[in-house]
């Protein structure tokens, strides 16, 4: 770590880790929704509808999104693995009206969110033929 000018360890390597792997090698919101628009080629493939639906959650807090699409959301990640940000986000979306109860959600450990991008990340590389 030091020929890295790395010189720090433990928890604060492990928030610089995350920082920097969300930051370097998961999709940003809407990335892939992009990358469809200039690919439209490949944007029929059903992994790049897949990642693209994985990636647009600001639509869905945004209210862009019909029932069947957020159904379609919530699946897809437990198709991937992520069944505990499923649960989240339905949990989310069933309270939204209700802002202590969003508090509450909120105020947890919000590890999740780091695991459903790193599955969303994992998706894309096994994937990555398909874009």
């Amino acid at each position: 770590f030091e020929k890295l000018g790395i010189d720090f360890d433990g928890t604060e390597f492990e928030k610089f880790f995350r920082e920097y792997l969300f930051e370097s090698a998961i999709p940003e919101e809407g990335a892939v929704e992009e990358w469809m628009e200039k690919h439209p080629d490949t944007a029929t493939h059903p992994a790049v509808q897949t990642a693209g639906l994985l990636t647009s959650t600001a639509r869905l807090w945004g209210g862009q999104m019909s029932p069947v699409q957020r159904q379609s959301l919530l699946q897809a990640m437990r198709d991937i693995g992520a069944a505990e940000a499923a649960e989240k986000h339905e949990a989310i979306i069933k309270h939204l009206n209700n802002p202590d109860a969003l508090d509450e959600l909120e105020s947890g450990d919000q590890s999740w969110k780091f695991r459903l991008k790193a599955r969303i990340g994992e998706f894309i590389l096994q994937h990555g033929e398909e874009f």
